[in-house]
């Protein structure tokens, strides 16, 4: 009878959790679209170019700084939980953020003065906006980790909510009061995660109390190697992986132009958004709970199938969104922005598709993560990078077909590479 109330109750928390879970992602898709559907309109493709240069920027500083850090949190946080040292984890983290702040506005106010030189005074502005915006993100990227991991689907899903509804506003403000530029748009995008990050912080501080004590130092010292052993491969991601998922944008800047840059943005967040944001709630449903339940860093009978059904029903979607953007692709187009980008509506599709393979290997990879195996994946990662480089080159004549085609042939290369990568780590 009691086993019985525990099922039952675990149930009823699985619920709750999925169901906060869909709405912070929800929330979050839904304002992401109509951000798209206002910008394009008002700002056009090339100052929406401007927009989505600066906003790869941000990504690449959050994938090369905060990433590791966001990882590692992730995946040690019930471990350190369970071993009653989460003060120390608190306290560590807390003094990283605050020499990594440092560093990057350090070296973001130096890249300004030097761009203010080489290029104009506003992309100079844009890399002190983009700093700003990267330390904020990095700094509630943390703080989500933490409440992810804890299994505070609330938290997260109020914040998520929060911080996409308050950043068109605020950036729509900009632009009226400043000039129809990227470069104002970014500044009221910075305005609104200030806001909101200071609330996010100002929640977490009252949930979790942390203080120096006296042997916290030797405590940190010993949880620190492992933490940074763990998050290193994640810095060769990030150089890999930036290539790909922010510096793909920079790409078509130099191979075509700025506008060209904003109708390429605009297709590949169409593409991929409700691809990411299916695979998000995967990870961030699955992620805690299989970090928890396997202390011994291996994957159990009962949860391998689990992982199994998670890989093929999210297979499944995938392809079902790839089929509805096929058929519907000029009408997605039409509704989600304006008329400068409809005539590109048959190589949605294409980017779809190659979206979609890229996420399904991402899937895969947790399988690498519980096992604390990250470094395995290295060189599927080289392999994604390099051949996107080689395709987009090889194919460059046929402008954002060419660009597609690309995504497609590269996302294969990788899910290959993460497959043999699991296969050969199953083997020994």
């Amino acid at each position: 009878m009691l086993s019985i109330l525990l099922n039952k109750l675990t149930q009823k928390r699985l619920s709750s959790e999925m169901a906060w879970v869909l709405v912070g992602n929800s929330l979050n898709i839904f304002c992401l679209f109509i951000s798209l559907k206002l910008l394009t309109t008002i700002l056009g493709a090339l100052n929406f170019g401007e927009y989505a240069l600066g906003l790869a920027i941000v990504g690449i500083i959050h994938i090369f700084v905060y990433g590791p850090i966001t990882q590692a949190t992730l995946r040690f946080y019930s471990k350190i939980k369970f071993e009653d040292k989460l003060n120390t984890l608190l306290y560590f983290l807390f003094n990283l953020h605050k020499k990594v702040i440092v560093i990057l506005l350090s070296f973001g106010f130096i890249s300004a003065i030097l761009v203010m030189e080489i290029v104009d005074n506003k992309w100079g502005l844009i890399t002190i906006i983009t700093t700003l915006i990267a330390i904020l993100n990095g700094i509630t990227a943390t703080i989500t980790a933490i409440f992810t991991a804890d299994r505070n689907r609330m938290a997260v899903a109020i914040f998520q909510g929060c911080s996409a509804f308050l950043n068109l506003p605020f950036s729509l403000a900009a632009i009226y009061l400043i000039s129809v530029e990227g470069s104002s748009a970014l500044l009221g995008y910075t305005i609104s995660t200030l806001l909101s990050t200071l609330l996010y912080c100002l929640y977490f501080l009252k949930k979790y109390n942390f203080s120096k004590s006296d042997n916290i130092q030797k405590l940190e010292y010993t949880f620190e190697q492992p933490f940074f052993t763990f998050a290193r491969p994640f810095f060769i991601f990030a150089l890999l992986g930036c290539t790909v998922n922010y510096g793909d944008r920079w790409i078509v800047q130099i191979l075509f132009n700025q506008e060209m840059t904003g109708i390429y943005t605009v297709l590949f967040q169409i593409s991929n958004t409700p691809l990411s944001f299916f695979c998000a709630i995967l990870n961030q449903y699955l992620s805690p709970i299989f970090y928890r339940a396997h202390p011994q860093n291996h994957i159990l009978e009962k949860h391998r199938l689990l992982f199994n059904l998670a890989l093929i029903g999210s297979g499944g979607c995938l392809l079902i969104w790839c089929l509805i953007v096929f058929y519907f692709s000029k009408i997605i187009i039409s509704i989600l922005t304006s008329n400068d980008f409809i005539v590109y509506h048959d190589s949605l599709w294409l980017m779809t598709f190659g979206c979609a393979i890229f996420h399904f290997a991402q899937l895969i990879s947790i399988r690498g993560f519980i096992e604390l195996r990250p470094h395995s994946y290295i060189t599927a990662k080289t392999i994604h990078a390099v051949s996107f480089f080689i395709f987009i080159f090889l194919w460059r004549d046929l402008s954002i077909y060419g660009i597609s085609f690309a995504i497609i042939m590269s996302s294969f290369c990788y899910l290959l590479a993460i497959a043999f990568a699991n296969r050969n780590n199953h083997e020994h």
